[in-house]
């Protein structure tokens, strides 16, 4: 018998249909949505996979019951392109192709418990869209032949080799032969799962997240999150300590300050009476002597050269594009403020509150064209993407601006939609010929609150 929700789906066509299952365009009723409903009869086909762990991760899969029917997956209809047709009209930068790479084999890895068949239907690049904000999706629409079922690992890892050829160069490979213009690392990835060397889906995850190409589109280590919260819990208010590598001297006359620091602020808390919490990953108690003075810290600090480097690595994404003494001084009407409750990558977002009863836009980042570090993006079409999130479903726009002195050159805005309570990536281009700098705004409605993170730009042409 089949779940009441599924009773108010309405059948509109038949979709697809084998010797295995048989697949209904369906809209519902009370949602006024477009559904693609698998009924697939031969339940042994998912011997020893969790359905519930398919619907958690494969985001499309709207219900997944196991009925007298046979397995029903019911998943959303999506009207995108899909990835190959999206590539025939627009090519994507290297940072979508490396986040699109990314959350293809990072889904895979938490599919602990579907068959190769599975992952060759699902991770199939026929099966793969991108939405209007240029992320990739996985369709979940599980497709079944006896070639598909019987698949070995060999046939899932040239799968996800094909997506990721795909991504990169719109084709799929011909004959184990990749195409000259695809990045070294990603071409010795790929090669690797052609010979079928990954047993492991965390296998490829990690190579792929240790590679060249990986770090210079995201170059946070994963033990950047220790340093992020060693910071904030020193403080919640914004303490940034830009070390320089101007030798180990100073490295080590910088670090017994910072302790110094720590020591300070929990002295002024026990004065107020207030509770003082354990500090992450700074230990004060051995650093202090029972008369308040400070030990030597010279021979631990030498002794851990690796937290060293890690806090000298450390770079917040957004300092390169909300610099806040430059922002304060653009007399803007209203600008984002830094937000230390949620964040996508580093340990802060920008936060956008509009508390006004009309729209207002909001001066979120500055790009100097002048400035070494935006250089190779001077005279040139660029893509500038950003991630933004809501408490809210909700629609904004992001506007750039071009100028020159105070004339604007050129001004572009594009609509985004933001699901609630997610981190969703949206790009815009613009191109920068003549121009000495880019504003970048985010327009919001009234009581709106919008978060904005993890901003790059890349060059198109």
């Amino acid at each position: 018998m089949l779940d009441p929700y599924l009773n108010h789906l309405e059948v509109l066509d038949l979709y697809c249909q084998n010797d295995y299952q048989e697949i209904y365009t369906c809209k519902h009723e009370e949602e006024n949505a477009y559904y693609l409903l698998n009924i697939i009869g031969d339940k042994e086909i998912f011997y020893g996979t969790d359905l519930k762990e398919l619907k958690k991760y494969i985001l499309a899969i709207k219900e997944i019951k196991d009925t007298d029917d046979g397995i029903v997956i019911l998943t959303k209809h999506y009207f995108y392109n899909t990835l190959s047709e999206h590539l025939r009209k627009e090519n994507m930068t290297l940072t979508m192709q490396i986040n699109s790479v990314t959350y293809l084999i990072e889904t895979l890895s938490k599919l602990k418990t579907i068959s190769y068949g599975f992952i060759v239907s699902l991770f199939n690049y026929n099966n793969l869209v991108i939405d209007d904000s240029g992320n990739i999706k996985l369709t979940g629409i599980l497709k079944l032949n006896s070639k598909v079922i019987n698949s070995s690992r060999e046939d899932a890892l040239l799968v996800i080799a094909n997506a990721m050829h795909m991504i990169f160069t719109g084709e799929e490979i011909k004959d184990n032969s990749i195409s000259k213009g695809i990045p070294p690392d990603i071409e010795r990835i790929i090669i690797n799962c052609i010979k079928g060397d990954y047993f492991r889906a965390e296998d490829l995850v990690t190579d792929f997240k240790t590679s060249n190409i990986y770090e210079l589109i995201n170059p946070e280590k994963e033990d950047i999150k220790r340093v992020a919260r060693m910071r904030k819990g020193m403080t919640r208010k914004r303490i940034t300590y830009k070390l320089k590598t101007k030798g180990l001297l100073a490295i080590l006359l910088l670090i017994p300050v910072i302790v110094w620091g720590s020591y300070s602020l929990l002295k002024v808390k026990n004065k107020s009476n207030n509770v003082v919490s354990n500090i992450e990953q700074i230990s004060v108690s051995d650093n202090i002597k029972a008369d308040g003075s400070t030990l030597d810290t010279s021979t631990k600090l030498v002794n851990e050269e690796a937290q060293i480097e890690d806090i000298i690595s450390y770079k917040e994404n957004m300092d390169k594009f909300f610099n806040e003494d430059l922002i304060m001084s653009l007399n803007e009407n209203s600008i984002a403020k830094i937000d230390y409750s949620r964040y996508h990558r580093g340990e802060y977002s920008l936060k956008a509150f509009n508390d006004k009863s009309e729209k207002s836009s909001f001066l979120v980042g500055y790009i100097d064209l002048q400035d070494d570090n935006f250089a190779f993006v001077k005279d040139r079409t660029v893509n500038l993407s950003l991630w933004l999130n809501s408490d809210v479903n909700t629609d904004s726009s992001v506007t750039l601006k071009l100028g020159f002195n105070d004339k604007i050159l050129t001004q572009v805005t594009k609509k985004v939609n933001l699901v609630a309570d997610n981190w969703v990536l949206h790009n815009i281009e613009i191109t920068t010929k003549s121009g000495q700098y880019i504003k970048i705004y985010l327009n919001t409605d009234p009581n709106n609150t919008i978060w904005i993170d993890t901003i790059d730009i890349d060059i198109l042409k």
